[in-house]
């Protein structure tokens, strides 16, 4: 665990690149379901969802949704929707 968050320290101090993350189905269950877990956990303490759960819930897939949808739009602006993956992961991460 500590190599992957290692990993996503060095992309976000510009020292890799999101085309360099591994796009491998365990390791992409491993990212999605961290972020889903912090996520949860951190919006549980937010006063407007009165600790509503299925609500924190929802309320982050719409964001992240909206996020991602951002994402694939630019990613087919910039011709490079073949690392579409890569981007979705090192955005999580």
């Amino acid at each position: 665990m500590t190599k992957i968050i290692h990993f996503f320290w060095q992309i976000c101090i510009f020292k890799k690149g999101p085309e360099q993350v591994p796009t491998a189905p365990a390791f992409a269950g491993v990212v999605i379901t961290a972020y889903l877990l912090v996520s949860v956990a951190a919006s549980l303490f937010e006063p407007a969802l009165e600790g509503n759960i299925l609500k924190a819930v929802l309320v982050i897939l719409v964001s992240t949704a909206v996020q991602l949808s951002i994402f694939t739009i630019l990613l087919l602006y910039k011709n490079v929707f073949t690392r579409v993956k890569e981007t979705f992961l090192a955005l999580l991460g």
